[in-house]
């Protein structure tokens, strides 16, 4: 996904809400040995967001339904 894809996203949601965040970029895994070109980037995000993304929500939504119910949570 764009920068300017996620900030069209949130441009109705509140600025004061806490929201849990997570991304990468490719300056993460880029460093003097290994310099990783925008095609390849491209191609690596497209990859793990068709294959993996809906995976990875659904763990990390469990995993915050778990520490919600450890609050007294009934979620």
């Amino acid at each position: 996904m764009k920068v300017k894809d996620v900030i069209k996203n949130m441009q109705n949601c509140n600025p004061d809400e806490e929201i849990v965040v997570l991304w990468w970029s490719k300056d993460i895994f880029d460093d003097e040995d290994s310099t990783i070109s925008d095609d390849v980037w491209s191609n690596v995000v497209k990859e793990v967001n068709d294959n993996y993304l809906d995976y990875s929500s659904q763990v990390i939504s469990e995993d915050i339904l778990n520490v919600l119910v450890e609050h007294g949570v009934n979620a």
